[in-house]
């Protein structure tokens, strides 16, 4: 038998508590499919308070808060998780309304518009993973990263690795559900992200067209690359589709 993991899946959605499309279903199973096999296996996504039906509560875990410096100020967040547990994968949820409390998971119901602050939403939640990993006693082998949401944990866990010393050994993998979103926002953005000015320089990690690339960032990043299938990987790789 191979080895039994430890494994963080970060997501931006998962079924049965967010949904806008293919990743929060392979959220909802892939982890229980791992839990399954005997893998210790923990799913972090944000609180959409506004959002999580009243047929799965959730309660505060533990009460605590976790503070982190972001964007030159220091902010706090909790967790939540839900009131029962299947036994399976356990769930978890940062709590952080002025971010997640809102009427979508990504877009503003009213204007059919992005939140104009989309990309500190989830750089913040990127950035919380591993402020929470680095006060746990659970240490995770491999973190488990979807689409461009989570895409910059690889960033911050590789280049900010001294702040996270207990993760060294942790190893990240980056899925790409739709390449036709990337997380793609203007150049003048990237000082909120708390990165060395040198990243998004042209042709650097984060530098896209003269913006900036959050998923182009998790590719460099992060250990392994994966996709949903073999022919979405192909697919990918070609002229039409690969962006």
């Amino acid at each position: 038998m191979s080895k039994l993991l430890r494994i963080l899946f970060a997501t931006s959605e998962v079924v049965p508590f967010s949904k806008t499309g293919g990743l929060a279903d392979v959220a909802g199973a892939l982890p229980e499919a791992l839990a399954q096999m005997g893998h210790d296996v923990r799913v972090i996504s944000p609180f959409y308070a506004a959002l999580f039906h009243r047929d799965h509560p959730t309660v505060p875990h533990n009460g605590k808060s976790v503070t982190l410096n972001f964007n030159g100020i220091p902010q706090s967040f909790k967790l939540r998780k839900p009131a029962t547990s299947n036994g399976g994968a356990q769930h978890f949820f940062v709590e952080h309304p002025n971010y997640y409390s809102r009427t979508g998971l990504y877009v503003e119901a009213l204007t059919g518009r992005d939140y104009p602050d989309n990309d500190i939403r989830f750089a913040f939640f990127s950035r919380g993973i591993l402020e929470l990993l680095s006060v746990a006693n659970w240490v995770p082998d491999i973190i488990h990263l979807n689409d461009w949401q989570t895409a910059l944990a690889a960033a911050y866990l590789r280049v900010k690795a001294q702040e996270v010393p207990s993760l060294q050994s942790t190893r990240t993998i980056l899925t790409t559900h739709n390449m036709a979103y990337q997380g793609v926002f203007p150049l003048e953005r990237f000082a909120f992200l708390d990165f060395d000015e040198s990243l998004s320089q042209p042709m650097g990690p984060f530098e896209y067209f003269g913006k900036i690339n959050f998923l182009k960032a998790g590719f460099v990043y992060a250990d392994k690359i994966n996709t949903v299938s073999p022919t979405y990987a192909r697919e990918i790789q070609s002229a039409e589709r690969g962006f």
